[in-house]
């Protein structure tokens, strides 16, 4: 009986500690607001050239990068968008 009492004593205390530690890491790493740009998609067409679909929001585009040039090519419709306007036609 009474190594489960000091087991049960060592698993409260464990966390204990486990709950300040992460109370601490809150306070010193905030949560970062959640990120509104992702890459959705890469194409590399070689040459240090490439294609990226970049989702910034509710927006999507077609990026184009060559070396040390980054370019927007056209910006694309949503799935939804193309629904409303087959929809309409």
């Amino acid at each position: 009986m009474r190594h489960s009492s000091q087991l049960v004593a060592i698993w409260q205390n464990g966390e204990s500690m486990w709950t300040r530690l992460c109370a601490l890491a809150q306070r010193v790493f905030p949560q970062r607001p959640q990120r509104r740009l992702r890459i959705s998609e890469t194409l590399a067409l070689g040459d240090k050239r490439q294609l990226m679909i970049v989702q910034c929001g509710e927006r999507q585009l077609l990026i184009g990068a060559a070396g040390n040039f980054l370019g927007t090519l056209a910006e694309l419709s949503s799935e939804k968008d193309s629904a409303e306007n087959k929809e309409r036609s």
